[in-house]
């Protein structure tokens, strides 16, 4: 996975272990906002993210829903390991709508076996 990633970016962890996360920032947020741009710390941690998690950052899918603009990077089951969301018109927050969003959209759907792997709406997840 190695390739996905720029030079400037954070060594990936050799452990095996996959970490599905979802990534949000505000269009008014800290530093870059929600900007993804080439050599900027948002894309760089967002592939470094990807390269964690197995996927392709240059094959996520990318979407609008009103003030959200989302891209979801899966591994190669189709299994969503990594989201972006950036939305409009937001500063540096965290909202109770947010949060049942991550949660109900996204984080409820995955559990951890005893043996360490992911599971993924019950189905164990290939490392």
């Amino acid at each position: 996975m190695e390739s996905y990633l720029p030079e400037s970016s954070v060594k990936v962890p050799g452990d095996g272990v996959q970490r599905p996360v979802w990534y949000m920032m505000g269009e008014l947020d800290l530093g870059e906002g929600w900007n993804l741009t080439e050599g900027g710390r948002n894309l760089t941690g967002v592939r470094t993210l990807c390269a964690c998690n197995h996927t392709d950052w240059n094959q996520a899918r990318r979407y609008e829903n009103g003030i959200y603009r989302h891209a979801v990077s899966c591994n190669e089951e189709q299994v969503p390991m990594v989201r972006f969301t950036g939305v409009k018109g937001w500063p540096h927050t965290y909202t109770r709508e947010a949060a049942r969003m991550i949660w109900d959209e996204f984080f409820c759907k995955y559990s951890r076996n005893e043996d360490g792997t992911i599971a993924y709406m019950g189905h164990t997840v290939k490392g």
